[in-house]
């Protein structure tokens, strides 16, 4: 499974509430700094974006907060970030 194949596995995941949104939001900036290399030699223009805009929506995620508006980014990050894969 390539790079790109598993954020997206890691990324899918996390949209289903697996883990909670908070520690998914800390998990998912993380994988996306860990694996930016990895991400960025199958795909750079891929690579580049989640990196880009990733940390603007998990920064601000806390406790206790709505998680509905942090998974509809998420989402509409998933579906930009894909069409840079055809």
């Amino acid at each position: 499974m390539s790079a790109i194949d598993k954020f997206l596995a890691f990324l899918n995941k996390g949209l289903g509430g697996n883990p909670g949104y908070f520690h998914f939001s800390t998990d998912l900036e993380d994988y996306v700094a860990r694996y930016y290399d990895d991400m960025a030699a199958e795909n750079r223009k891929f690579a580049d974006y989640v990196s880009d805009v990733i940390p603007d929506v998990t920064e601000p995620m806390e406790p206790g907060m709505d998680p509905t508006e942090f998974y509809k980014q998420l989402r509409r990050i998933r579906d930009t970030a894909s069409q840079y894969l055809k």
